[in-house]
């Protein structure tokens, strides 16, 4: 039996562009699963290529000794059993915790990064962020939004079932970069994922907490941004979340005399401070809530 986790990244990126090639899909619409392994030809193509990319990438590297049946067993002893749906297409999806150790099913749905929901310390080759999940929510929801932000790609939300806290930090990364309350977002992640969520009520709170605090927030940028002359409205203050800070100005100099007409003019034009963007910031992220779209499948793993 052939360990995947052992395989190099450069043969892993192989077989995952070769699998979506062929349709491959892991997704709840749609699921294709691999080729069987008596498709030969295919395999062996997957082999060959496999090996001639290690020679190029580790040119001193052993050769692997790995036959085209052996892969083909392998990749789908291990896709077979995911579990994986698509919240958003080509930026978010949502699995149990079976989904956060396979890099071969990682890199066909072209993850970048995973937020796993765990209690305990855990260490992957993809780029992760972990959640305690026996700790207040509304305490790590503004830092897993982040993390997802920074990644310019796909995230992967695993949990143990991938319907409890799971869906509610889905449904917190939906709410922000669509810009939409946390009921929608909850709902959707329900729907999409085909299953009964199981939600607290106290959780449910903290995530309506969090998409209000970031909507009032977004809002304010906004309403700035279009009506210069209006201050920014402060907001409560919320687990999460931090108040604008407004720039300190040295004190206005006294205008020269000059003409009614003018004295008028300038009072109805936007002080220096007004016209400039009010500050906003939600824990270190910025409130544009468009995402870049990932391409499905082959996104290369780091090597």
């Amino acid at each position: 039996m052939v360990d995947m986790s052992s395989l190099p990244a450069t043969l892993i990126n192989v077989a995952a562009r070769k699998l979506v090639e062929r349709g491959c899909w892991l997704v709840g619409d749609g699921f294709r699963g691999t080729p069987p392994t008596s498709d030969v030809p295919f395999w062996e193509e997957v082999t060959k290529l496999g090996q001639a990319a290690l020679r190029v990438a580790q040119p001193q590297a052993q050769r692997l000794t790995l036959t085209s049946s052996k892969l083909g067993r392998a990749c789908h002893e291990e896709l077979e059993v995911l579990d994986v749906s698509e919240i958003r297409p080509g930026v978010l999806y949502l699995s149990d915790i079976s989904s956060a150790g396979s890099r071969l099913g990682q890199a066909v749905l072209g993850i970048r990064g995973i937020v796993l929901v765990s209690s305990e310390a855990v260490a992957f080759d993809k780029t992760c962020h972990v959640i305690d999940g026996n700790a207040p929510l509304a305490d790590q929801l503004p830092a897993a939004v982040s993390f997802s932000r920074r990644l310019g790609g796909a995230v992967l939300v695993c949990s143990q079932t991938g319907r409890g806290v799971g869906a509610m930090v889905c449904a917190a990364i939906l709410a922000a970069s669509d810009g939409v309350s946390a009921p929608v977002a909850l709902a959707h992640v329900g729907q999409r994922r085909g299953l009964p969520l199981r939600v607290e009520t106290d959780e449910e709170e903290e995530l309506s907490a969090f998409c209000d605090a970031f909507l009032r927030m977004e809002f304010q940028l906004r309403l700035g941004r279009s009506s210069p002359r209006i201050s920014p409205v402060s907001t409560p203050k919320l687990v999460g979340t931090k108040r604008p800070r407004h720039e300190v100005h040295s004190p206005l100099k006294k205008a020269a005399a000059c003409p009614p007409a003018k004295k008028a003019a300038k009072a109805n034009a936007p002080s220096a401070a007004a016209r400039s963007d009010p500050v906003a910031e939600f824990d270190g992220w910025s409130l544009d809530h468009g995402v870049d779209m990932a391409w499905h499948g082959g996104r290369a793993l780091e090597e």
